[in-house]
C-alpha cells in the first residue's frame, strides 16, 4: 500500500467528519433554538469541547489499535448526531441529560480520534 495514497484517503475522510460535525451542531442548534430550547445547542457545543480538552489528555495512553480508534471515535460521533432525533420525543429534563450525555461521548471520542489520525500518518509516512 502506498502510504502517500492511505495519508491522502484518511486525511479526506477525517475532513469530511470534522466539516460535517461543525455542520451539524450548527443545524441542531438552530432546531433547538426554533423549539424553544435556545440553552440547549449551547450546552451540547460547550460540554462536547470541555470533554475534549480532557480526553486529549489520556488519549496517547489508549492501547487500543489505531484503526479500532478510529472507528470507535467515529461512530460515538454518530451517536452524538443522532441524540439530536430523539429531542422531540422525550420530556425536558431528559432533553438535557441527553444532550449532555451525547456531547460528552463525543468530547471523549474526539480527543481519542485526533490523537489516533496524527499516530496512524506519522507511522505509514
Amino acid at each position: 500500500i502506498n502510504p502517500k495514497i492511505e495519508t491522502l484517503k484518511l486525511s479526506i475522510l477525517f475532513f469530511i467528519l470534522f466539516t460535517a460535525t461543525n455542520s451539524v451542531l450548527t443545524i441542531i442548534t438552530y432546531i433547538y433554538e426554533q423549539a424553544d430550547l435556545s440553552v440547549i445547542g449551547p450546552i451540547n457545543i460547550a460540554v462536547s469541547y470541555l470533554t475534549f480538552i480532557f480526553s486529549t489528555i489520556y488519549a496517547p495512553s489508549c492501547k487500543w489499535k489505531i484503526k479500532k480508534q478510529m472507528l470507535v471515535a467515529t461512530i460515538a460521533y454518530t451517536l452524538n448526531f443522532s441524540t439530536g432525533l430523539f429531542i422531540p420525543f422525550v420530556s425536558l429534563p431528559f432533553k438535557f441529560v441527553l444532550t449532555v450525555g451525547g456531547s460528552a461521548i463525543c468530547g471523549l471520542s474526539a480527543g481519542l480520534l485526533w490523537v489516533s489520525q496524527g499516530r496512524y500518518i506519522h507511522i505509514i509516512c
